[in-house]
């Protein structure tokens, strides 16, 4: 992971920690400003598209939400907009974060102020222009709050809750695996205070927060948390100083283990294993260019491999493919690695086609995978096509790309459990949920899809836009109660922030992927 000034935008030397701090603090990467920051420097930017009067009635607004939070107890859903809306004039709108506008209008025009003010960081020449080229899909953004022309278009899934009350945060722009589902009562999320971090846990079925770890009570209180897997039995973190802590939620008990005191050592993926052959075992990445499995039960390192390239992200393969995972990282190809292998490096498969650097990576049931980089793509490969890639590493081996609005670095994707449903995050302001099981123009709505004049647009495909106000600091998919589905959307921002809950029923749908 490499994070330059721009002087030495171009070089791939340098770490983001060879930037002086006050230069770091100085900088705006990706729209770090929260909401109100924002306002104010739309002011006095030469582009702005919003007068003095509009941003007045927004901040008077935002100010008689934080009266009606209390009385719905910070959770926003369907019945509390029904019954604010009530109160409001007729063009006044309320979004799916409960913020209340003065019309429908005005909110497309912040997004679109946030839109021009947005620079997305990247690390290699003209790697957005190039990837354009190679779009297949170009996914637009439409508001929360359907208009007359589109009431008839059924979204994928519902909007089903917002908790305003948690607070998750990003320590780093780009690294954005910070909140986890585990089960319906269960989502773990990262708080930064100006101390250190914390752990804490929401249970959407009754708003209570809890601590699970707060750090600054602890002996790890100099550490802050650079990224977080989690899964019903044990959380695992990685910091800025390349240690790595475990804690067992069922006997409450932590563990700490230095991987290494390497100046680049920040730890930038954790990989928790869903099949058993590895259930102990994580592997995990670190900016040294050290990949390395842990056993967690041993608290000890038992392979360790340096690559050519800082990996970023790690996904496995499903039961079939088990044994093999993905490695993305500072390069523009991705890797599939045996991990039963010796050396962790050994006889990969080549992923091709991104332009810069990967940050988000997913692999689903149904032999496709996923990688959100930083040239503002999503690609999407099969590996039943991919025997030939090790030999012709040159061509590209993508089945086909999307890209957001934005054009922005793509830092968080994830698959649900049954491969139907891709979901993917600019790094501000736009989700977007993919309907993998779509193919064919008889399934699609008008006005879902906006596909490119690239030829290799061969399938049409319905997908759901997701507009917030913030930066996107994971996603996670959860299945609940009565074949219901739960995508969970974490958003920081100090005045819009929280947990962003969308919903799908019947979900478990016997038809398979378009793609397959």
């Amino acid at each position: 992971m490499n994070l330059l000034n721009t002087e030495h935008l171009w070089s791939n030397q340098d770490s983001f920690l060879d930037i002086p701090p006050q230069e770091l603090q100085a900088r705006d990467f990706e729209l770090e400003n929260d909401l109100f920051e924002f306002f104010y420097k739309s002011l006095i930017h030469k582009d702005n598209q919003l007068k003095g009067d509009q941003l007045s009635s927004i901040i008077n607004l935002y100010e008689e939400r934080e009266q009606y939070l209390e009385h719905c107890n910070h959770q926003i859903t369907r019945k509390v907009i029904q019954k604010i809306k009530q109160n409001l004039p007729e063009r006044a709108m309320i979004d799916s974060q409960g913020l209340m506008w003065p019309s429908e209008g005005l909110r497309n025009k912040v997004l679109s102020q946030r839109s021009n003010l947005f620079h997305s960081y990247t690390h290699l020449p003209d790697s957005h222009r190039l990837a354009n080229l190679t779009v297949d899909f170009k996914l637009q953004p439409r508001s929360n709050h359907y208009d007359s022309k589109l009431m008839q278009i059924q979204p994928l899934f519902e909007f089903y809750k917002f908790f305003t009350l948690p607070k998750p945060d990003v320590t780093h722009f780009q690294l954005r695996h910070l909140v986890y589902c585990v089960d319906k009562n269960s989502v773990f999320y990262i708080e930064n205070g100006p101390e250190s971090s914390r752990i804490m846990r929401l249970d959407p079925e009754t708003n209570k927060i809890h601590t699970q770890l707060d750090l600054v009570t602890s002996q790890f209180a100099d550490l802050k948390i650079s990224t977080m897997s989690a899964n019903r039995s044990l959380i695992s973190v990685g910091s800025f100083n390349g240690t790595l802590l475990t804690y067992n939620l069922h006997t409450n008990r932590f563990q700490e283990y230095l991987l290494t005191n390497h100046l680049d050592g920040i730890i930038t993926y954790i990989l928790m294993s869903k099949h058993s052959s590895f259930a102990n075992q994580l592997m995990i990445s670190s900016n040294d260019k050290f990949l390395r499995i842990f056993d967690y039960t041993k608290n000890q390192v038992i392979k360790a491999d340096k690559l050519d390239f800082a990996v970023n992200t790690i996904c496995e393969g499903p039961a079939s493919e088990q044994s093999q995972v993905l490695i993305s990282g500072d390069t523009q190809n991705s890797f599939i690695i045996d991990r039963r292998l010796p050396k962790l490096s050994a006889l990969p498969i080549i992923l091709t086609g991104h332009y810069d650097y990967t940050f988000a990576s997913d692999w689903n049931i149904n032999h496709l995978i996923a990688t959100g980089n930083q040239d503002g793509t999503v690609r999407i490969y099969d590996t039943r096509f991919l025997s030939n890639t090790t030999k012709n590493p040159s061509g590209n081996s993508t089945l086909f790309t999307f890209s957001g609005k934005l054009n922005g670095a793509i830092r968080n994707l994830k698959f649900d459990d049954t491969g139907n449903y891709l979901a993917f995050a600019e790094s501000i302001d736009n989700v977007y949920l993919i309907d993998l099981k779509s193919g064919g123009l008889e399934n699609i709505n008008p006005g879902l899809m906006c596909p490119s004049t690239h030829p290799s647009s061969r399938i049409p495909l319905q997908y759901q836009p997701i507009s917030c106000i913030g930066k996107i600091t994971g996603l996670s998919f959860i299945p609940s109660e009565n074949n219901t589905q739960v995508l969970t959307i974490g958003i920081t921002d100090f005045s819009s922030g929280g947990l962003l809950q969308y919903k799908i029923d019947n979900y478990m749908d016997p038809q398979i992927s378009a793609f397959i």
